[in-house]
Formats: C-alpha cells, sequence, structure tokens
C-alpha cells in the first residue's frame, strides 16, 4: 500500500511539475511572439514611410535643386499632425549631417527606424531616417502577457487540478482496497466472522494462554447437513442467506464472535478457552446444534437444516493447531458417519478410520466401471395374505480386498463424489430387467422398489431417464416404485412436487421412505401422489420396549390409513414386532423375520418355494 501511494504521490509532482510549465509557456510564449511579430511589422512600416518621404522630398529637389531644404521642413512638420505611428523623422544632408529632426517628444522603447535616400538621377542630396512608435506593440504585449498569465494559470490550474482530483480518488480507492483486501485476510466477506487465518492466529493465543495457565481448550468443527443438496435445490443465492443466518445462531449461541468463524462452505469452527472439563465443550457442541432445531425462513420457506460436530481437546487431542483442526474434522466425519444431527469426540482410532474411508472413496469410480457392485433384493410381505407383494433392491458392494460391503459405507462416499447418479442408474436399470425377468418366468407379480437418492430427484433428466429404463428392460411401469426419504420430500415443495406428479403421470409408483426421522407434517402428505409410507426401522426396534415409539407408529398408521396410504413397516426382526405392527393395522412388513436381502439366485429360490406353498 505505502509503494502504490508513493508513486501516487511522485505522479502528483510531476503533474505539477508539467501544471507550472505549461502555464508559464502560455504566459510567455504568446506574448513575446506577438511582440517579436509587432516589431517585425513596424520595421516594414518604417521602411514603407521613409521610401515615400524620402519620394516626397525627391520632388522638392526637382523643383528647387538649390533651396530644397526649406520645402523639405516645412513638410515634415505637417507630417506629424496626420501620421499616427511615425515617432520621428531625421533629414540629413549628402554628407549625412542633419538638417532637421521632428520627434513628438514621446519615449519609446525600441528604435525601429529605416533610411531611404533623397536623389535626383545619380545626385544623392540626402537622406530620410523615419523611426516608427513601437510603443503600441509594447503596451499590447504587455497585455496579452497579462491576458495569457491568466489563462495560463486557468489552463495549468485545470492540469494540476483534474488529475490531482484522480489521483486523490486513486490514493482513496487504493486505500480502501487495501483496507478491503486487509479485511479479507482476516474476516469472511459473507458472514462476517472471522476466517481460516484469524481463527488459527486466534487458536494459537488460546492454546499459549491455556498453556500457561494449565486448564483446557476445546475446538469444535460444525457443518451443516445436507447442504450441497440445499444449494442444489434452492440456488446458491439462497443457500449463502441461509449460511448468514446460520452465522447470526452461532454467535448469540456462542457470544463471542471473535471465537467463532467460517472456514468455507458450510464449515464452522468454534474455539472454547480455559475449560476444566470436556463436558462444557459437549454442553456448547449440544447448545449449538439445538440452535439449528428451530426452521429457517428464506425466500418465503421454512427449511430444516441440521448441523453435526465434532470436537478435539487440547492439549489431549494434538499439540499444534493444525493437528486439533484435523482431529476435530475427522469426530465431525464420524458424527455425520452416524447419522447425522450429533456431535462426536475425537478418539484415536478415527484418522485411520477417515483415510479408509477416503481410500473407499477413490475406489468407487474404479468399482463402478469394474461391475463390483451387486444387487440383492428383500421381500415385502403383506400381512393380510402372508404373500410377497414386492421387492426393494438393495446395492452391495462385492471389492475385491475388503470382501462384501453394505452401502453405509460407501453411499456417503457417492453422494460426495457423484458417482451416485451414475450408481442409482446402474441399480434402477438391473433390478428392473431382474424384475421383468421373474415375470417372464413365470412367477407371480411384485413390485420392484427403488431408492432414489436426492441427487438422482433432482435431475432434470430424471423422468426421461426412467421411460428410457422401462421401455429398454420391458417392465410395466406399475410394477416399479420409487422411494425417496421424507427429508428430500422437505427440500423444495414445488420442485419436489412437479417431479412427483410428472413420475405419478407415469404410472410408477411413489413411496415416501423412513418416515418419521425428518421435520414433515403428516398433513403436508394429502398433497404429495404417494401410494405408500415407509415407517422408519428405529420406531420399529422400540416398539415392545419404549411407549413413546409404539404410539408414534399408531398415529402415522392411523393417518396414513385416513390418507388411503399403504403402511410398510422396515426392519421387522421379532415376532413381538409384528403382533404390535398388525394389532396397529399395518399393511406390509420387511425385515430379518421374513427374510434378509438375497442375492438374486436366492429370491427366485425363495419365489419357488413360496408359489408352491400356496398352490398347496
Amino acid at each position: 500500500m505505502d509503494a502504490a501511494i508513493g508513486l501516487s504521490r511522485h505522479f502528483k509532482t510531476r503533474m505539477l511539475g508539467l501544471a507550472l510549465l505549461t502555464g508559464f509557456l502560455i504566459a510567455i510564449t504568446l506574448p513575446v511572439t506577438y511582440l517579436v511579430l509587432s516589431l517585425y511589422n513596424d520595421r516594414e512600416a518604417s521602411f514603407a514611410r521613409s521610401q515615400q518621404v524620402a519620394w516626397k522630398i525627391h520632388e522638392f529637389v526637382k523643383a528647387e535643386p538649390e533651396n530644397w531644404q526649406n520645402p523639405a521642413r516645412q513638410y515634415l512638420s505637417s507630417l506629424l499632425d496626420y501620421t499616427q505611428d511615425i515617432a520621428y523623422i531625421e533629414l540629413l544632408d549628402g554628407n549625412r549631417n542633419q538638417i532637421d529632426k521632428v520627434t513628438e517628444n514621446t519615449p519609446y522603447f525600441v528604435d525601429i527606424r529605416q533610411e531611404a535616400q533623397i536623389r535626383n538621377g545619380t545626385t544623392v542630396y540626402g537622406y530620410v531616417l523615419v523611426g516608427i512608435d513601437t510603443n503600441a506593440a509594447f503596451y499590447n504585449a504587455v497585455l496579452l502577457l497579462l491576458f495569457f498569465a491568466a489563462l495560463g494559470f486557468v489552463v495549468g490550474n485545470i492540469l494540476y487540478r483534474y488529475p490531482l482530483k484522480i489521483v486523490l480518488r486513486g490514493e482513496e480507492q487504493i486505500s480502501v482496497a487495501f483496507k478491503q483486501l486487509n479485511y479479507l485476510s482476516y474476516f469472511d466477506n459473507l458472514t462476517g466472522l472471522p476466517n481460516r487465518n484469524l481463527l488459527l492466529d486466534q487458536l494459537t493465543r488460546v492454546t499459549e494462554e491455556v498453556e500457561t495457565s494449565g486448564s483446557m481448550a476445546a475446538v469444535i468443527f460444525l457443518d451443516l447437513d445436507r447442504f450441497k443438496l440445499i444449494n442444489d435445490t434452492l440456488g446458491h443465492n439462497e443457500g449463502d442467506v441461509l449460511l448468514k443466518v446460520v452465522a447470526q445462531r452461532l454467535v448469540r449461541c456462542i457470544g463471542e464472535p471473535n471465537l467463532i468463524g467460517r472456514l468455507g462452505g458450510d464449515e464452522f469452527l468454534i474455539i472454547i478457552p480455559n475449560i476444566g472439563h470436556p463436558d462444557e465443550a459437549a454442553a456448547v457442541a449440544n447448545a449449538l446444534l439445538e440452535a439449528m432445531i428451530e426452521p429457517f425462513l428464506i425466500d418465503g420457506q421454512e427449511l430444516y437444516v441440521t448441523a453435526s460436530a465434532g470436537i478435539s481437546i487440547y492439549p489431549s487431542d494434538g499439540q499444534d493447531i493444525q493437528t486439533l483442526v484435523k482431529n476435530a474434522d475427522a469426530a465431525l466425519y464420524r458424527a455425520k458417519e452416524q447419522g447425522k444431527n450429533k456431535f462426536q469426540f475425537y478418539t484415536g482410532l478415527m484418522n485411520t478410520e477417515v483415510a479408509e474411508q477416503l481410500s473407499l472413496a477413490n475406489s468407487l469410480r474404479r468399482a463402478l466401471k469394474n461391475e463390483e457392485f451387486a444387487v440383492y433384493y428383500q421381500p415385502v410381505v403383506d400381512l393380510g395374505s402372508g404373500l410377497i407383494t414386492g421387492m426393494e433392491a438393495l446395492v452391495r458392494w462385492q471389492h475385491p480386498e475388503q470382501g462384501l460391503i453394505l452401502p453405509g459405507r460407501f453411499i456417503p462416499a457417492a453422494e460426495e463424489t457423484g458417482l451416485i447418479v451414475p450408481l442409482g442408474e446402474w441399480v434402477m436399470r438391473t433390478a428392473c430387467a431382474q424384475n421383468k425377468a421373474w415375470q417372464d418366468a413365470g412367477y407371480d407379480a411384485v413390485y420392484m422398489a427403488v431408492n432414489l437418492s436426492s441427487c438422482q430427484f433432482l435431475q432434470r433428466n430424471l423422468v426421461y431417464s426412467l421411460k428410457e429404463i422401462l421401455q429398454e428392460t420391458g417392465l410395466p411401469p406399475e410394477y416399479l416404485q420409487l422411494e425417496i426419504t421424507e427429508s428430500v420430500a422437505d427440500l423444495n415443495e414445488g420442485r419436489v412436487m412437479n417431479s412427483l406428479k410428472a413420475l405419478d403421470s407415469m404410472g410408477v409408483r411413489l413411496a415416501i421412505d423412513d418416515f418419521g426421522t425428518g421435520y414433515s407434517s403428516l398433513s403436508r402428505l394429502k398433497d404429495y401422489p404417494f401410494s405408500t409410507l415407509k415407517i422408519d426401522k428405529e420406531f420399529v426396534h422400540n416398539l415392545a420396549i419404549d411407549p413413546r415409539d409404539l404410539a408414534i407408529t399408531e398415529y402415522i398408521i392411523k393417518i396414513a390409513r385416513t390418507l388411503k396410504l399403504t403402511v410398510v413397516a422396515e426392519g421387522v426382526e421379532s415376532e413381538e414386532q409384528l403382533a404390535f405392527l398388525r394389532e396397529c393395522g399395518c399393511d406390509a412388513i420387511q425385515g430379518y423375520l421374513f427374510s434378509r436381502p438375497l442375492p438374486a439366485d436366492a429370491v427366485q429360490e425363495l419365489l419357488l418355494r413360496r408359489q408352491e406353498a400356496v398352490s398347496q
């Protein structure tokens, strides 16, 4: 900044010199030029006058060669009466002795005179010297000098002042720019919170203070769940608005803006200094997550957004700030892995697990190319008839080194890398083709349930892609059920509704999956063209031990039946759970009680056995 301002000051000095030089040249050059030209004209006038006077006196010489001087004197005396530009006339004889001199007795600045001979034939009788009045030229030159000096001052002032204003404005802009640059070096431009640089400086200061006092400090790494999905659905402008509101809530919760900052994207870092026990950091993390519970009003629409957090403690989890932040990030990764909307303390095993997850994510593209994935199928059983009425397609990864990997380990990585879209399309095509193959083999027709991730659901070519798959596999659309989670249904109501209506018009079945884990209102179900509601396995798991889960399940089933929705309970593993669900009026179940997810050939044997049992 000093160099830039110094350069502008050097420019000002140069402009001042140029302005002074320009003013001087205008003030001096033009009047001097006028004076020189005027004096040159006076010289020419003097020559012309001397010739005229000499010619007149020549007439006197011709008339009276011996007595020409007297009429010549009289003529010269009368000449000044009607000739204003002549300062004096001097008459000389042939030997250049003065005969007479007529003058105005007015002082003049420059003696400009021209001589002419008085001749008659070859005889020279005398000479006439005519001096021209040069005072007018000098007076005019002085007036011009004053005028052009004023003009030069004005022009020079313009030449200096206008660029000066530009330079001063430039200096001001440079100063503002450097202040802005300095601000952006330490503060986030979107939220106004400290950025990574300032946060790490603050963390360094806090660790030094803690080391002196002998207490502890905590680092909380927090980010929003499903923020990419919100950005893709609502747009980046609305995403930025959400980040601003989130920042405001976090500051209100912490109370000290200098100890909370934005690292980038939807990632925030919170520093908790001088704590006596890790429980204090847990209390802060819990308060931060609870601050997200209240819905966010963005562009006239309520958004339910959760967050996850990872905690590292100084000095036990790292002796330097980079390690503390890295370990808090690893703990955050574990919190998201465990279902999001949670916080997790760092443990020593986490970095190894995170490294394994990164390695797994890097292997996904190769796995898709090498066809290492397989589709397993879990039957859906109707509680009224006991028949298999549907199958849910579930993807598995047949890793060449680690064996069979369940989706909970690789689906999050697939969503982060964007590979969930081609993987989901492959699962869809494989499942539809398999269902058509079973039908062609003579087995009872069942619907095939396929989960749609949020990324797939928001693809603009979703309907076209599904039509293409159904046409390619030959599966009638009524035997395909698309399942979306409650969180996807809550994103952008208008866009979700348009997509669901388009899918419904194709004739495919629509189901809302994992119901009860989000913030959806049951009353909103009447607006969506769902035909099936699937109760999340978390409620089913605790039916026999938690009266609250039983009450919630009963309420969900009651409302769903009122809306004429088929209710399917997931994760049924015991006869006791089955009995409760029958009593509540549930329509169908799926879970380990009836069958685990099976490969296609094992499902074929199951269908054959069930078909033979029914025929008997």
